[in-house]
């Protein structure tokens, strides 16, 4: 097996369910990854003019302590299973406390726990996730409520096929190599109201095979990695991807958050939200 070129995972709580749906994939993916697992609550700071600033510096310390004691529950568990792991309660803005904890612990990747299907506004309250994963240099795995139980063994990575858009399978690839998971390599095309020959249809099914099969030739990769190719007429490609995510039950869905430059960039950071928004399947974004 290779080694694993990231050793830390960092997961943050507010305590809620998501959180504790997201606790559980983190624990069973730094139990595959034999990652230490980095557990941490942001305390967002009270600021009053009419409050005084030592009875805040009093109440801060008491509830530090007891966050604290709570956050070492998750750590005992992670122990149990023979993990590395350690607590801290963070101070400052949610996004902001937790991008700069994974940037000075070298994280490798961020694990969040999401509200729910159609509200990006995700963990926490606001948008911390959104802000995370627009923040972070390194992937972000959301958990969305009723993730069911952690399991690794089907990786979807939708691509449009440039090479930006490859990156989030070399992240696939180096965790499927420690979980066995196998990879479909998904690409949609859209066909619009032309009404396209299905010979033409074949032949651009076959030219998406080829550009699949020349990029793994070129990664090595002894993963079991598979290529699907859709048409839609209505273009609808992030509708597509959660589709056959939860149809063919996937375990976790590998996204680029950018790609190409101008409209397309945008246009694929918009599919990728967009699937985050609508699926039931845990998303790990990638930065490109």
């Amino acid at each position: 097996m290779p080694p694993l070129k990231f050793k830390k995972i960092l997961w943050s709580t507010d305590f809620s369910h998501p959180a504790d749906e997201a606790f559980e994939w983190a624990l069973a993916l730094a139990e595959r990854l034999g990652a230490e697992l980095l557990v941490r609550h942001v305390l967002v700071p009270v600021e009053h003019p009419l409050i005084d600033e030592e009875l805040i510096e009093k109440a801060k310390q008491e509830r530090a302590i007891e966050i604290n004691e709570k956050l070492l529950q998750y750590v005992k568990r992670a122990r149990d299973k023979g993990l590395r792991s350690n607590s801290r309660v963070l101070e400052g803005r949610s996004w902001e406390a937790i991008v700069e904890e994974s940037q000075k612990e070298g994280a490798r990747l961020i694990i969040l726990g999401v509200k729910g299907a159609g509200a990006l506004e995700s963990l926490f309250t606001g948008s911390t996730f959104s802000r995370v994963v627009q923040s972070s240099s390194i992937p972000v795995l959301g958990i969305p409520p009723n993730a069911g139980t952690p399991r690794f063994d089907r990786i979807l990575v939708p691509t449009d096929l440039t090479p930006p858009s490859f990156k989030a399978l070399d992240l696939a690839i180096k965790i499927s190599e420690h979980t066995g998971s196998t990879i479909t390599l998904f690409h949609v095309v859209s066909t619009g109201d032309i009404d396209i020959p299905p010979e033409t249809l074949t032949a651009l099914e076959e030219r998406v095979f080829k550009r699949c099969s020349s990029v793994l030739r070129r990664k090595k990769t002894k993963v079991e990695v598979k290529v699907e190719v859709r048409f839609s007429k209505e273009g609808d490609i992030e509708r597509e991807i959660v589709d056959f995510a939860e149809t063919s039950d996937q375990s976790m869905i590998f996204m680029n958050s950018h790609t190409r430059k101008g409209i397309l960039k945008w246009l694929w950071g918009n599919i990728t939200e967009k699937v985050l928004r609508h699926t039931f399947v845990p998303v790990c974004v990638v930065k490109t």
